[in-house]
């Protein structure tokens, strides 16, 4: 198995899975494709959901967060790179 696998979902969801190899626990993560991923966060946060990792632009200049909702189930928030 590959270490990552991802498929595109321009047309529906997407999503990717890989091998964690044992160095953290298996789970799954629901992933939404907001438009303004700080704005997103702060509503969540205002509804009774928490901030669990503040909004980040990663290197390839998509920007992602972590929160719970108020069951403290985490998901996660992301908006692609421009011209993605």
């Amino acid at each position: 198995m590959p270490a990552a696998q991802r498929r595109a979902g321009a047309a529906g969801p997407s999503g990717g899975i890989f091998n964690t190899g044992g160095g953290i626990p298996p789970y799954a993560v629901f992933v939404v494709r907001v438009a303004d991923v700080a704005a997103t966060a702060a509503r969540a946060e205002e509804l009774g959901g928490k901030v669990v990792v503040a909004p980040n632009k990663l290197g390839d200049g998509m920007v992602v967060a972590y929160l719970t909702d108020p069951n403290s189930s985490l998901f996660a928030l992301f908006s692609p790179a421009p011209g993605s």
